[in-house]
């Protein structure tokens, strides 16, 4: 069962810096924060977005329940994603080392 991370003070995400890439960490349960870590991971590796088919198979669970935990990760700004757009969610802030390469201009003709 997924949990929020209650406040606590001694918590990194809580005090100054403790932001990583701009989405406190707190506010994700323990399943968005997986999915959203495979999200960056994926990108990482490949160069563009996971379908959420991929995401749902790679975490093994119902891809039902990965919808909802991107729309829960859009609502909390952890991550955008175009309507009707294949492979267009992306994480609000992300860095990616010098060997990697993404672009995210995609166009529909």
């Amino acid at each position: 069962m997924s949990r929020k991370h209650n406040y606590d003070p001694a918590c990194a995400a809580h005090g100054p810096g403790g932001m990583e890439n701009k989405v406190p960490k707190c506010e994700l349960t323990q399943a968005q924060a997986k999915t959203l870590a495979y999200i960056r991971s994926y990108i990482r590796k490949h160069g563009y977005s996971p379908t959420i088919a991929e995401i749902a198979k790679a975490e093994q669970v119902n891809v039902n329940a990965i919808g909802g935990r991107i729309a829960a990760l859009i609502k909390k700004g952890a991550i955008t994603k175009a309507d009707g757009i294949a492979r267009s969610i992306r994480p609000v802030s992300f860095t990616l080392d010098s060997t990697s390469k993404v672009s995210f201009d995609r166009r529909v003709d």
